[in-house]
């Protein structure tokens, strides 16, 4: 919603709120066509990249320029799907069924939580500061969860046995 809110602030008519909406969903669908040409990047650089790039494109949602934030919009949920979409292939060649069956139900939950928290938190940045206050809050945050995600594959991969 807040989004959304803030096409209609930057000047959309409500009515045409669906057009943007269905970019935005374009570029999610984009960004699953284009997962597979990152097989060769190494996924800590992907995180890492990801991660930042999302943060950015988050940020720019926020600006006042509706073309802007449609654009950062549909960046940053091309970029999240393609992280989703890789991190799902390399558990396939990782974990076994039931392993990833957990995995996705504790993402779930996980995203759930953090949504509850989240949510309120971009809603009362937004009322308090700006939008752009809160989109940038996003964009750091997810930032930093691109950073994290890469320290962590930097541990698991040095504690995983190799093959010779």
């Amino acid at each position: 919603m807040l989004l959304q809110d803030h096409l209609v602030e930057t000047g959309l008519e409500p009515g045409f709120l669906g057009i943007p909406l269905l970019l935005i969903s374009l570029c999610s669908m984009a960004g699953a066509v284009l997962t597979e040409k990152t097989g060769r990047m190494s996924l800590r650089f992907f995180y890492l990249a990801g991660g930042i790039l999302t943060g950015i494109f988050l940020f720019l949602s926020g600006r006042k320029s509706l073309a802007v934030s449609v654009a950062g919009a549909g960046a940053a949920h091309c970029i999240g799907e393609m992280i989703m979409l890789r991190t799902e292939a390399e558990n396939q060649k990782d974990f076994s069924g039931s392993s990833r069956a957990t995995m996705v139900s504790v993402g779930s939950m996980a995203y759930s939580i953090f949504m509850v928290l989240l949510s309120p938190a971009a809603g009362v940045a937004a009322e308090k500061f700006s939008i752009l206050a809160a989109f940038s809050m996003l964009g750091l945050l997810t930032a930093a969860a691109g950073l994290i995600m890469f320290v962590r594959r930097a541990a698991t991969t040095q504690s995983l046995p190799h093959e010779e």
